[in-house]
């Protein structure tokens, strides 16, 4: 009887932790990726001020200098340009969506 309680309290708190787990917002579930996306974004609207333009999405080796990350050994944001004024930052984990993006439309992090 106490094996079987015990057993049951363990199945109980697992159950729990998953669900406390799956339910926290995305700025403590991600909040490595945003602190590193943010410190990317910043970096980004710094040349863009500086050079009146933003980076080209080809320009591998200026987005390399701009982003604190090591390609490749983290999960690495992916940078997109909207338009002349604007940019998109994602992170894309596994091949399904919804992924972790930033826009500066919008200025915040999103589940897209």
């Amino acid at each position: 009887m106490k094996l079987l309680i015990i057993i049951a309290s363990i199945v109980i708190i697992i159950i729990g932790s998953l669900m406390i787990c799956s339910n926290l917002p995305i700025s403590i579930f991600y909040y490595k990726e945003i602190s590193n996306g943010d410190v990317f974004a910043k970096h980004i609207k710094q040349y863009q001020k500086e050079n009146n333009k933003l980076p080209d999405q080809m320009d591998w080796e200026t987005l390399q200098k701009l982003n604190p990350l090591k390609p490749y050994n983290e999960i690495y944001p992916d940078y997109k340009k909207i338009d002349d004024s604007s940019f998109m930052l994602s992170y894309i984990v596994g091949f399904d969506g919804p992924y972790l993006t930033y826009e500066t439309k919008t200025k915040k992090w999103m589940m897209k």
